[in-house]
């Protein structure tokens, strides 16, 4: 393939899509790809690209123009969405990856955050307020699908972008998220003794975060409660601004002792991970980073309020569709009251075991070596190219997009 690759997410802030980008990038230039990103002068991924890797600025107030016999790589959003001063060559590639469940979901601002949590709501005002954006997002979908220029990250995605839309996808393709090479090392230093738990959370202490880390710290204090032989320590690692709330509720617990550590730079994760952590909770790509040191990882969910009734733990690698979490519904509840206890003894048990198959599942599935090569593959069959896009007529904001964009930028330069 001799065609540029242009990964585009023009952001100032630290951001997941970025971190993917970054890392793909690199990857592919290792491996002799002519790779770019195309990013603000002082935006996160051209502060942090490697140097094999070239920078396309992008302006607010200028074209960035992107040649022929390029592919460009958009994380997925509304066509209308679509970074307005980017002028692409019309016979250009492109392909988008969505890697949030929401983001080829049309949502008003101000109300984002109530569509997301509750789906009866989000689909009220999708068949009447944003009833033409929807047709045009169902049109935009069938095309990249039919082009097969649309990636979902897993299942969770695919299954979010259906049921809010309405719609069923065709043979869907699947490109999960990426995090590092295979691990060199042996295997994770497991514990040896069955005296000590230690348990670890890594990831913002967010909304959506914070209600599924509240249940599991309390269902492992009710475990250490009912357990007299069981010794727990919980390390938190995390910073945002649920923390409070989080520190109130676990002053009044009496049997975890609680570690709380707001940051950890990133070249040192690994070692605390190995040395410091016996099972990870966690979601997204912080599940990743402890199953790639085959560190026995409970993936939890997506919660927007309390999570009650009988939560089902499951280890990341029993979990179907390339998921790193999914947002709650009553398929993550089960009768059985002690799923969380039925792990724990499955570690107690047989670590090694536990552990060999959680990296295996890594490196099997998120290893960058393997994502690599399977996005060479699926851009080489893409046939979406800029041209026949923008035919469609689904880039235009229209006045509902518009006229919310001028109220927001009134509002934040009030």
């Amino acid at each position: 393939m001799n065609k540029k690759i242009y990964f585009c997410f023009p952001y100032k802030d630290v951001g997941g899509v970025s971190v993917v980008f970054l890392r793909l990038s690199k990857e592919l230039s290792k491996k002799g790809f002519k790779c770019f990103l195309i990013d603000y002068r002082d935006g996160y991924m051209a502060s942090h690209m490697d140097s094999d890797v070239e920078l396309l600025e992008y302006h607010d107030n200028k074209l960035t123009q992107i040649p022929n016999n390029s592919i460009v790589v958009f994380q997925s959003m509304t066509p209308w969405s679509i970074f307005p001063n980017l002028k692409i060559h019309p016979y250009a590639k492109v392909v988008f990856w969505n890697c949030h469940p929401f983001n080829l979901i049309p949502t008003m601002p101000g109300i984002r955050s109530f569509m997301q949590a509750n789906e009866l709501f989000g689909n009220f005002i999708l068949k009447t307020i944003l009833r033409s954006y929807k047709k045009i997002i169902i049109k935009f979908i069938d095309y990249l699908n039919k082009t097969n220029a649309l990636f979902f990250m897993d299942d969770t995605n695919l299954k979010t972008t259906e049921k809010y839309l309405n719609i069923l996808i065709d043979s869907p393709i699947f490109l999960p998220i990426p995090l590092k090479k295979k691990s060199s090392k042996e295997s994770h230093q497991l514990n040896k003794t069955n005296k000590k738990i230690r348990f670890a959370w890594i990831g913002r202490l967010v909304d959506f975060k914070f209600y599924i880390l509240k249940r599991a710290i309390t269902d492992i204090e009710n475990l250490a409660l009912n357990d007299k032989n069981l010794k727990v320590e919980f390390t938190v690692i995390g910073d945002g601004p649920k923390k409070r709330r989080l520190l109130q509720y676990i002053m009044k617990l009496n049997y975890v002792k609680f570690k709380i550590i707001d940051y950890i730079k990133p070249d040192e994760i690994e070692d605390f991970l190995l040395n410091e952590v016996d099972l990870l909770m966690a979601m997204g790509t912080s599940a990743l980073e402890g199953a790639r040191l085959g560190i026995p990882t409970i993936l939890l969910d997506i919660a927007y309020n309390e999570v009650s009734g009988t939560y089902n733990y499951k280890w990341l690698n029993f979990r179907e569709g390339y998921t790193l979490g999914d947002v709650i519904n009553k398929s993550h509840f089960s009768s059985d009251k002690d799923s969380l206890r039925q792990r724990l003894d499955e570690f107690l048990f047989d670590k090694k075991n536990i552990s060999n198959q959680v990296r295996k599942y890594y490196d099997n599935n998120h290893s960058t070596d393997i994502i690599c090569s399977k996005f060479v593959k699926l851009i080489d069959k893409s046939s979406c190219n800029w041209k026949d896009l923008k035919s469609l007529n689904v880039t235009n904001r229209g006045y509902i997009y518009n006229l919310f964009t001028k109220i927001r930028g009134i509002i934040s330069s009030s």
